[in-house]
Formats: C-alpha cells, structure tokens, sequence
C-alpha cells in the first residue's frame, strides 16, 4: 500500500467517523430545534477560534493531551462562550478521542442539515 492511498483510506475513515458524529449532533439538537445555531457555533469555532488559535487546534487534537485535560480545557476556554449543547458534544468527542476530526465533523454537520 502506497502513502497516498493509505492517506486516501484514513481520510475515509475520517469522514466515515464525522458523519457519524455529525448525525449524533443534529439528532440531539433537532427536537428542540437548535440544529442550525449549534451548527453555526461550530462554524463559529472553526472559523473564528481554530484557525485563528492553530495551537489550541493542535491541543485538542493531539493524542499526548488526555481525554479528561481535554475536557477542563474546553470548560475553561468555553463556558459560557457557546452552547450547553455545543460544549457537550465536543467533550463527548474528545473523550472518544476525535478532536482532531472537528473540520470534517462540520463538513458532515452542514451536509446533513442541507440534506434535512
């Protein structure tokens, strides 16, 4: 197996990953009918704070920093700055250790809701 192709098949993967999760966030949002604010705040963090902050980025992406440093992190940094709704799912995900699929999450995330 090449580089490339094994590049090609772990961006799948991601991708695969980020639909998942991107479904899980509308499904817990939509009955209340936030879908669409929650995922503008995560465009919003993308957006504005990620590519502004590519340190924080790397932060909460790398394996190095634990699920449960991760989470104070995001408190600290975030509450009260976005959605009960957004913090949690985030903390959800970095204690499954995906933060580091954030992009594509909202890749996934706006497709969806465009689909619904």
């Amino acid at each position: 197996m090449t580089a490339e192709s094994r590049e090609l098949e772990i961006n799948i993967d991601k991708q695969r990953l980020a639909t998942i999760y991107a479904q899980a966030l509308l499904s817990a949002t939509e009955q209340r009918q936030v879908s669409e604010s929650v995922v503008a705040e995560l465009d919003s963090l993308i957006d504005d704070v990620l590519s502004r902050s590519p340190q924080l980025e790397v932060a909460l992406a790398t394996p190095r920093i634990s699920p449960a440093e991760k989470a104070d992190l995001l408190q600290r940094v975030f509450a009260g700055r976005m959605s009960e709704d957004l913090l949690t799912f985030l903390k959800i995900v970095g204690r499954r250790g995906r933060l580091d699929c954030l992009r594509a999450i909202r890749r996934a995330a706006r497709a969806e809701l465009n689909r619904l």
